[in-house]
């Protein structure tokens, strides 16, 4: 017991002394979430009914951001759930075929799983950051993407530049 306390305190202190860090990696992560969902639903509200297309947008953005879909699905309340329960089995393709044709955003992904990855490691003393299924997805998506996208170390202020300028091309 005493030992997670410490953990807990040490965490917190390193939080509050580089946590302009991780909070600037955190904010450029939720873009890189938000960007996608927003990229996916425009594309998908003009082939199939808004709301179903929202869902499957954020659950394709839920997919490649290192959540499991199934996960989701079986936490989700309804009605949420039987929408989710629609095109679940969608959601891998669609992620693939999103990817597949955009490889700047192919490259934020990469990016961002990248660094869920590295907060992971930094806390796994401390507090449980990523679940086994979330793990599973970032090293699946990146044995799959990884290699498309060449591996090069980036700050935090680099990643969150990365985001800002792939948003204001893309949105404006």
């Amino acid at each position: 017991m005493f030992k997670k306390i410490k953990g807990i305190l040490a965490l917190w202190k390193t939080h509050k002394e580089g946590g302009k860090i991780i909070d600037k990696i955190v904010e450029a992560s939720t873009s890189v979430s938000l960007t996608t969902a927003k990229l996916c639903f425009d594309e998908y509200k003009n082939e199939m009914d808004p709301q179903i297309a929202n869902v499957l947008a954020a659950q394709v953005m839920n997919y490649l951001t290192g959540n499991d879909v199934e996960e989701v699905y079986l936490k989700s309340q309804e009605p949420l759930k039987s929408r989710i329960g629609l095109i679940k089995g969608m959601v891998p393709e669609r992620a693939s075929k999103l990817l597949d044709n955009d490889n700047e955003l192919k490259e934020l992904i990469v990016h961002n799983l990248h660094f869920k990855q590295h907060l992971d490691w930094a806390y796994k003393e401390t507090i449980k950051y990523l679940s086994i299924s979330q793990k599973a997805q970032i090293d699946f998506l990146l044995k799959k993407y990884g290699d498309d996208v060449p591996y090069y170390t980036l700050d935090a202020d680099e990643f969150s530049n990365m985001v800002n300028i792939f948003i204001i091309k893309r949105f404006g």
